[in-house]
Order: C-alpha cells, then structure tokens, then sequence
C-alpha cells in the first residue's frame, strides 16, 4: 500500500477538490433519478455504468484529497471512460468538457506542490 504524501494543498486546489466533488456527486444523484425513471427502458444498463464511473470518480477525488497519487489515475480513467461515452451517445459537449478541464487545472496546481 502507497504510502500518502503530505504536502500544501493550497486554496485553488481545495476550491477545486471541492467543486468537483459537488459536481459528481450532484452527477451521481442525477444518474439514480434517471435510473428510477427509465426502469423500463433499454437506458438503464448504460445509466448504470455512468452512475459506476461517476463513483469511481468520487473515490478518486477523496485519494487526491488524502494526498494518494493512484487518485489521479482513478480519477483520469473515469473521467476519460466519461468521455468515451459522452461522445458515443452524443451527449452536450459543454458537459464533456468542463470536467476536463477542471481536472487539468488540478494537476496543474498539484504537480508543482506534489513530491515526488
């Protein structure tokens, strides 16, 4: 088991930590109202796998939070799983890309403050 780092978050990072934990664990409530109202429709296999990625994504938030660098890769790979859907099923790309984005400007604040 990886040993967490400890370092300085700093203020950009927590307002960003925290936005987008609001923003995917809003993402998360949103997946299982859709999923109680589309039972009988042949959406709820797919909701399900979003509602499964949105989770993963909140555990990789709350690694990142406790200074564990496999956050980044869990949070990445759902966000980049997201994305491969969102644009299978042709989603709004505003809703793609805004979570790229805050991500980006995550690491980007991280890395500089992150020992290696």
């Amino acid at each position: 088991m990886s040993e967490p780092v400890r370092g300085r978050r700093g203020v950009l990072a927590t307002i960003l930590l925290v936005l987008m934990t609001i923003g995917n664990a809003g993402g998360a409530l949103l997946v299982l109202v859709a999923i109680n109202g589309h039972r009988q429709s042949g959406q709820v296999p797919l909701l399900w796998s979003v509602l499964v990625l949105q989770l993963a994504a909140l555990v990789g938030l709350g690694a990142i939070w406790a200074w564990r660098r496999w956050g980044l890769y869990v949070y990445g790979a759902a966000l980049a799983v997201n994305l491969a859907l969102g644009l299978a099923t042709r989603a709004r790309l505003l809703t793609l890309l805004l979570p790229v984005a805050f991500f980006a400007a995550l690491v980007a604040v991280l890395r500089p403050r992150w020992p290696e």
